[in-house]
């Protein structure tokens, strides 16, 4: 069986509309369109406007991914201005939330002489962190948003009238990289795994980045995507039991710009684990290194195959080399203009 490795440069030569610069040009084309979340609204001019005030990718879709580090730094260290003290976006349990709780009941007493009652009840802890999470919502209201126009930005691509250019075996096995269906609406396959995600699985795309540094910064974010975390908090939650205190908002909008690595390592090591494949071959890679770890355990899970390394430019088979010598990778390879994968004419 053969494995194809592809990436956003697949879609790309299909005359696919998947680049950066086509998401980009999405959000001005719909830019009056407004998102109202309670009192708060935001266009999605607005939302580019404040992506690209942390970011600046290029057109390739690996960039983007890379930039959003960007994204998940400014709402990690970022400091919020709260009755004249500074505090972390993340109102970290185990340092700020006491004392922030403490500065809140002491402004609730200063304001309001007659709030001793809620003083003493134990909701207090309820309304210091609702009003931290509301404030640090109002100054990244553009985050979830950007992730929601990615949302409906992905529907729009479609591969109807997209014709096959490439070789491509049937019955073969396939890890995407991609959010669409090229592979199955276009080439007929039917083993596919998205790496990423899905378009007609909405909820679980994975959009973002990942690092050791990151997770050294942010302990447990990891682990946090795991079945067992998920179903851990179910639990607690159906037996009236609260997660530990933190601010919710900052929490849910790290998780959709970081890419929990290890729990997509497992699913490849799953996806390729009994099958016979002899050779894999790769198709629209640019090899960035965010890329380089799925790679790598591609090639742990197959290291006996032949793999076919296709380039575009001379960049990619740059990428090629650094990521082989820098991996230490021990296989047999070559490195294959794209245009040989490509559909002879006759």
């Amino acid at each position: 069986m053969k494995l194809y490795i592809v990436g956003n440069g697949f879609d790309l030569s299909h005359g696919l509309k998947t680049s950066y610069k086509d998401f980009r040009l999405y959000l001005l084309e719909h830019k009056d369109e407004i998102y109202a979340d309670g009192d708060l609204t935001i266009s999605k001019e607005e939302i580019l406007y404040k992506f690209e005030e942390y970011c600046q990718p290029n057109e390739l879709w690996s960039d983007f991914e890379q930039q959003t580090e960007n994204i998940i730094s400014e709402i990690s260290e970022k400091k919020i201005s709260i009755f004249g003290e500074e505090w972390d976006c993340r109102l970290d349990p185990r340092r700020d939330l006491s004392r922030f709780i403490d500065k809140f009941t002491d402004e609730i007493v200063k304001s309001n002489s007659s709030t001793d009652i809620y003083v003493k009840h134990n909701l207090i802890k309820d309304f210091a962190l609702k009003l931290f999470n509301d404030i640090v919502k109002k100054e990244y209201i553009w985050i979830p948003y950007l992730y929601i126009s990615f949302q409906e930005w992905i529907q729009t691509i479609t591969v109807e009238n997209t014709e096959k250019i490439y070789e491509i075996e049937e019955n073969s096995a396939v890890v995407s990289f991609n959010y669409t269906d090229t592979m199955e609406e276009v080439y007929q396959q039917n083993e596919v795994l998205h790496l990423h995600g899905f378009v007609r699985e909405l909820e679980e795309l994975v959009l973002g980045f990942h690092s050791k540094e990151l997770d050294e910064k942010l302990p447990g974010l990891e682990t946090s995507f795991t079945k067992e975390h998920k179903e851990m908090q179910k639990a607690s939650a159906e037996n009236g039991l609260k997660s530990p205190d933190s601010n919710k908002f900052h929490d849910e909008n790290i998780r959709r710009f970081y890419k929990p690595v290890n729990l997509l390592k497992d699913l490849i090591e799953s996806f390729v684990k009994n099958k016979n494949i002899h050779e894999v071959i790769t198709l629209g890679h640019s090899y960035n290194k965010i890329d380089w770890v799925y790679f790598k355990e591609i090639i742990r899970c197959v290291p006996e195959a032949k793999y076919l390394f296709s380039y575009f430019s001379q960049n990619d088979r740059e990428n090629i080399k650094n990521m082989i010598f820098d991996n230490k990778f021990d296989v047999n390879y070559d490195e294959i203009h794209v245009g040989n994968f490509k559909i002879k004419e006759y």
